[in-house]
């Protein structure tokens, strides 16, 4: 057996296992073992990561080992990873797979992110389970596809519907589905992943929910709250970022 040294992160209770990425080849294969929740440590996805002079590198994979050119939620973690390993706090940069982006440190705490560039790709389009059509708006731009259907589900409903929209023929990738809803002035959402299930909170839906908002409804919603918790949206340099607050959960040795 080999020993693989591991930090459990999270971004509002979306957890993810940062492993170094010289790991990734022995690795990659046992995610969905290492992240189950009766054989290893329970995780949303693992971030093999690279940590260079000027630079950190991130590769990210979901629950079930399945890829994913970005993760928000991971950006920001990676923020709480460097507090974490330097006690420090500088802005850093960060290489994904779908371009270099920055997480800066902010006074309240918090690290943010700049997930989505601010781009007005968003298409209204209906796909249909059952002889129902379901409505919703579709954008690919923070590097992961969503589908975003404005409804408050019931539980039976996001149960039974989620799932089938995420793998539906209109979507040759698969696709995040977002269900979002406006409730005492805040805005609400349950999301399901692609590769994940459903999860506590989700950066790249959130950044794609603002996009909605920003050139569909022409509004700029300030905060958006999942389960998990809440991001605040700010823009930076064409992008939207979110800010949440990633906590350390612990460290230790896998063996594979």
């Amino acid at each position: 057996m080999i020993p693989v040294p591991y930090i459990k992160v999270h971004t509002n209770k979306n957890d993810f296992l940062f492993l170094p990425i010289s790991m990734l080849n022995l690795v990659k294969n046992h995610i969905p073992h290492i992240t189950s929740a009766h054989n290893g440590i329970y995780a949303d996805g693992v971030v093999f990561y690279e940590r260079g002079e000027e630079e950190f590198t991130l590769k990210y994979f979901n629950r079930d080992g399945s890829h994913a050119m970005i993760c928000g939620n991971s950006l920001i973690a990676t923020g709480g990873l460097y507090e974490f390993i330097k006690h420090e706090r500088e802005k850093l940069l960060v290489k994904t797979e779908s371009g270099e982006r920055e997480v800066i440190p902010f006074e309240d705490g918090t690290w943010g992110a700049l997930v989505a560039p601010l781009e007005d790709k968003i298409k209204k389009m209906q796909v249909v389970i059952e002889d129902r059509v379901y409505t919703g708006f579709y954008t690919e731009v923070p590097g992961n596809p969503h589908f975003i259907i404005e409804e408050k589900p019931e539980e039976a409903l996001f149960s039974y519907l989620a799932p089938r929209i995420s793998r539906h023929k209109e979507f040759e990738k698969g696709t995040n589905v977002e269900f979002i809803y406006e409730e005492n002035g805040k805005i609400h959402v349950r999301v399901y992943e692609r590769g994940v299930g459903e999860t506590m909170a989700c950066a790249t839906g959130a950044s794609a929910i603002y996009l909605l908002y920003k050139f569909v409804k022409f509004q700029e919603p300030t905060e958006i709250h999942f389960k998990g918790g809440k991001y605040s949206f700010f823009e930076k340099d064409g992008f939207v970022g979110l800010k949440a607050r990633p906590e350390v959960i612990s460290r230790g040795i896998l063996f594979i």
